[in-house]
Parts: C-alpha cells; sequence; structure tokens
C-alpha cells in the first residue's frame, strides 16, 4: 500500500454535534476517510464508490475479512464487487492464525510504506519518514433506523444461506477436525472461530459430520440442511447478527463520539443516512461525495446535524447523553479531601473560596515547615562546630 498522495485517497472502511460548520482553510496533505457504522448499513458499497470517485485505495478494517476463504461467513466483498478498486488487508491470513488487530497490521504497513518512499527520494532507511506520517481524517457513519435494519439483517442471512452458508459451515468445521488430527491448537474463543455463523450452526455441523464417513466428503442434502437443528441454527445466526449491529451502534454512540467530543474532534464526524437502500445512489453517494471533495478542498464543511433527520435526532441524543454523564463523574479534590459530584460541581468547588483558603494554609503550612526545617539544620550545623575536636 502507498501512503496518502495528492491524487490518491485511502478509503478505511470499517466494520457530535456542532453549532457550526468546521472551517478549513488548506487541503489535507495526508486525507484519509473513514468509513464506519453497523454490518448491514453499505460500508463496503461506500468506500468502493468514494474510491473510484476519489482515486482511492481501501483499507479493511474488519478483522474477520483477513482470514483466508469463507466469503459468505465472514460477508467479504466480492472481487466483481470491488470494482477494480485496490483493497488491502483483505483475504490473507490463515484460519489457525489468531486474530489480528487492524492497529498493529495498520502501523505496520505504513511503516513499510514510509521506509519505501524515504529511501526512493534520498537513499535513507525511512526512519525519518515515520515521525511525519499523520492523516487528516474524515469520518463518514453510515446508519439506518433501526427496524429497517433488522429486516435488511434478517435478509441478508436467509442469503447467505441460498448462497453457501452452511457448505462454509462444514468446511470449516472440518478444518477444525483436520487441525486437531495434526495436532494443532485450536483456540475457539478467538478469531474466525468466533464469527457469527459458524459458532450458532456448530452443533448441527458436528452432527452432520458425526452422521457421515470419515473418508468421504461431507455431502449436504435436505435432509440435514431443513433439520430443525440446522432451522434453529439459522435463527441463531439472525439472532446474532441483529445484537451485533445493536452493539455496535451502541458503542458508536456511547464511545466513540463521546471520546470525539472530549478530544474536541467532534467535527470530523459526520453521520449518512442509509435507510432507505433504494434510494443510495440519490442520497448516501452524493451527499458523501459532497463532503470528501469540500474535505479535500479545504473547504468549510456543513453542520452535521443539519445533514438528515436522523442525523438530528442522533446527535441530539449524543450529547443528551455525554451531559447527563458529566452530572454523575465523581471528581476527588486530594486538597480538601472532599468528592463532588458532576463536573459543575466540580467547578463551583476550585473557584470556591474555601478550596483557595484551604490552598493558601497549605501554602502557609509547607513554608513555615520549610522555615523550621532549614533553621534546626543551621543550629545542628552550629552546635557542631562549636564542639571542641
Amino acid at each position: 500500500m502507498s501512503t496518502a498522495s495528492s491524487n490518491s485517497v485511502p478509503v478505511a472502511s470499517a466494520n457530535i454535534a456542532t453549532g457550526t460548520g468546521t472551517s478549513r482553510t488548506t487541503s489535507p496533505q495526508n486525507p484519509l476517510i473513514t468509513i464506519l457504522g453497523a454490518t448491514g448499513t453499505g460500508k463496503s458499497a461506500l468506500a468502493v464508490s468514494l474510491a473510484r470517485r476519489f482515486n482511492g485505495e481501501i483499507i479493511n478494517a474488519d478483522a474477520m475479512q483477513m482470514y483466508r476463504g469463507l466469503p459468505i461467513i465472514t460477508n467479504k466483498i466480492r472481487a466483481d464487487e470491488q470494482d477494480g478498486v485496490p483493497h488491502h488487508m483483505l483475504d490473507f491470513i490463515g484460519l489457525e492464525e489468531p486474530p489480528w488487530t487492524v492497529k498493529r497490521e495498520w502501523y505496520k504497513e505504513q511503516q513499510e510504506a514510509a521506509k519505501e518512499k524515504m529511501m526512493d527520494a534520498n537513499g535513507g532507511d525511512g526512519q525519518e519518514g515515520l515521525l511525519g506520517l499523520q492523516y487528516d481524517t474524515l469520518l463518514l457513519w453510515l446508519e439506518a433506523e433501526d427496524a429497517v435494519l433488522k429486516e435488511r439483517l434478517n435478509a441478508r442471512v436467509d442469503a447467505m444461506v441460498r448462497t453457501g452458508l452452511l457448505e462454509e459451515v462444514m468446511e470449516l468445521q472440518q478444518e477444525e477436525q483436520w487441525f486437531r488430527r495434526m495436532n494443532v491448537t485450536v483456540d475457539k474463543t478467538k478469531g474466525i472461530w468466533q464469527s457469527i455463523g459458524y459458532k450458532e450452526l456448530e452443533l448441527w455441523a458436528t452432527k452432520v459430520s458425526l452422521n457421515a464417513d470419515d473418508h468421504d466428503a461431507v455431502h449436504l442434502n435436505a435432509s440435514t440442511t431443513n433439520s430443525k437443528l440446522a432451522a434453529d441454527g439459522i435463527e441463531g445466526v439472525k439472532a446474532g447478527t441483529r445484537q451485533y449491529a445493536k452493539r455496535q451502534n451502541r458503542y458508536i454512540r456511547n464511545r466513540f463520539a463521546s471520546a470525539l467530543r472530549q478530544a474536541g474532534a467532534l467535527d470530523k464526524l459526520f453521520l449518512i443516512d442509509s435507510t432507505d437502500i433504494s434510494r443510495w445512489g440519490e442520497t448516501a453517494v452524493p451527499q458523501s461525495e459532497k463532503l470528501v471533495l469540500a474535505f479535500l478542498e479545504g473547504r468549510q464543511l456543513p453542520d452535521a446535524a443539519m445533514l438528515s433527520d436522523l442525523a438530528s435526532a442522533t446527535f441530539a441524543r449524543i450529547t443528551k447523553q455525554d451531559d447527563w454523564r458529566s452530572t454523575r463523574v465523581a471528581h476527588y479534590c486530594e486538597t480538601c479531601e472532599k468528592t463532588l459530584m458532576g463536573d459543575k460541581e466540580w467547578e463551583r468547588h476550585i473557584t470556591s473560596r474555601s478550596h483557595k483558603n484551604v490552598i493558601q494554609s497549605q501554602r502557609k503550612k509547607a513554608a513555615r515547615d520549610a522555615f523550621l526545617a532549614k533553621r534546626a539544620a543551621l543550629v545542628g550545623t552550629e552546635e557542631a562546630e562549636s564542639r571542641p575536636p
């Protein structure tokens, strides 16, 4: 992967409210467009659209999609859907390997890219280039109304079953058996073994394998794919997918957006409403393109809360949650040995006369103690010098 340049914008595909627009005066030197959101909101499709429009490359940030194979279980973007756009960190590690964190692999790729770039530029070892490898980031948050997203996820699981989900589960189950025969340790609490789709259907796959000849490949038929155990597993996949999307949205609202707000970076996040997938090309894509273009040209960005009704309601909810949390945070004053609840009480306390009086009193005491200690040291020195040899 190459570092960002004036004609190449990396797009990271994963997986607040501001009073005025974001004012910019210069174009970003190292632009990075990050697309985040719950599963099923259209992150991969939007990433491809933006990468084609702005001559970018896509960096996958989904840990499960880093594993080789199993495109249905991991919901991996197909080659034809990539539309010729270069994709990085996708489909490249073995099933037996531990899960890789995006952060670690991202830094590794960036270090290699920086070294190559700096060596080409001046023949050095590239280390100096790492110091300046920072990115100006625009965050596009894809969101959909809960009821619509639930139905979309249920339909997606049905489509996964039609295109070979059960066959992939059997393939993964047989891989696990092979690893065990080869005495390869399989930690089923991590990695691909915890992917939604496998763990819900593992019991079904185990039963199918037990009923098959150990020396023959397992052939699925109507009696195995239409069994109650299979149906229960598929319903489990749907429930697990819905719960996962709910957790993702909760994390973005309650932790990610809140952290941005506390860091003063709230104006980097823009919610894109992907509820109506039938109007995707008329709403989500052009709206995202306008934001990216303004960002790349260094122009003022709009008020994020004004992009849609969903954005306005979501940002208002986030702001309200943050304000409520600030009233429940405990602050301990070591000076006064007192606990204050909430930011307002804390601010009131540290500016109060009583707090300042305690500080002044402690300073006087510290000065007095220092004076007495110094005087005692001088007296001790004089007594020592006055003693006869």
